[in-house]
């Protein structure tokens, strides 16, 4: 009799630990010690970002999200433990990526940061009639968010201005220093137009700025100091309307680069303006002319 109560606690011991056995790998979700993540999110100023979406995807699914405070802190408190892929988006920035990120079982971190250091508005977002989409603001002339199935952009979303013997302006609301500027535009002008087009750069106020001016037959880089005009650099070249053309320019300290379809147009050195904002901008004597933006990518 005293083996079989020597056996039995055995027998039941292997038992309980066949029913639910340990967790020791770090890896499965079931592993009741679990994983926690927190952190901060910045803009390219290294200002904290509120409203920042933050997700946790296991396998392209989104197994948790949450949204960053006013101080831009996030937090994940209970993670079953895996490999996880960060996804980040907020606003107009482009979205943040960071995979594999492994997150055992006891794991924990508070300080993860997450930073957008790219702005990419697409339009895609916004709807139809829109007259300010996220982060712009209409200066003058009429502005709304339109629809253009065709090829070559992100469609069909598109930012469309339109004027007739006045200007159309619209300013994205940061002030940049450097930066490296790219933007889609398509030129729809009425029969018999006289128009222009083109980028605010560096943009102060209307009488201090760079400008980039489109003409139907040649462009033009402006600078426009206490209301007097001076052309930088002037070059003969028509574009093609009702198609879209990819326009880079970028500013770094005193030079300056100008691409266009990434194709080299000029370089340049002037030290007139060292920040301003960045614009859409049109305008057309007699008869109308519309002209749409897209896929505007500003790299600080």
């Amino acid at each position: 009799m005293k083996k079989f109560f020597i056996i039995l606690p055995i027998l039941l011991t292997l038992t309980t630990t066949c029913l639910k056995p340990v967790r020791d790998n770090k890896f499965d979700p079931d592993n009741p010690d679990k994983a926690y993540l927190a952190g901060y999110t910045y803009d390219f100023e290294n200002a904290s970002l509120k409203d920042a979406v933050v997700k946790l995807l296991e396998d392209s699914v989104v197994y948790d999200e949450t949204v960053s405070n006013d101080q831009g802190f996030f937090e994940f408190k209970t993670i079953d433990p895996g490999i996880y892929k960060i996804v980040a988006e907020a606003g107009y920035y482009q979205s943040v990526e960071f995979y594999p990120e492994s997150l055992p079982a006891g794991f924990r971190v508070d300080d993860f940061e997450i930073q957008f250091k790219k702005i990419y508005l697409d339009f895609e977002s916004e709807s139809v009639g829109t007259q300010e989409p996220e982060g712009f603001n209409v200066k003058a002339g009429n502005w709304e968010i339109t629809e253009d199935p065709s090829d070559f952009h992100s469609a069909p979303n598109v930012y469309t201005g339109s004027a007739r013997n006045s200007p159309g302006m619209s300013l994205f609301e940061k002030d940049f220093d450097d930066f490296l500027f790219e933007g889609k535009i398509k030129i729809l002008p009425g029969p018999g137009s006289e128009w222009k087009t083109g980028f605010l750069l560096r943009y102060v106020d209307s009488i201090n700025h760079y400008r980039l001016q489109i003409f139907p037959d040649e462009l033009k880089l402006v600078k426009m100091e206490n209301g007097n005009i001076q052309y930088l650099k002037i070059i003969n070249r028509s574009l093609a309307t009702e198609t879209w053309h990819t326009f880079e320019v970028e500013f770094r300290g005193n030079h300056i680069k100008v691409l266009l379809n990434h194709e080299p147009l000029f370089e340049l050195d002037d030290t007139t303006f060292s920040h301003g904002f960045i614009g859409l901008w049109l305008t057309s004597s007699h008869r109308p002319i519309s002209v749409s933006f897209d896929d505007i990518t500003i790299t600080p």
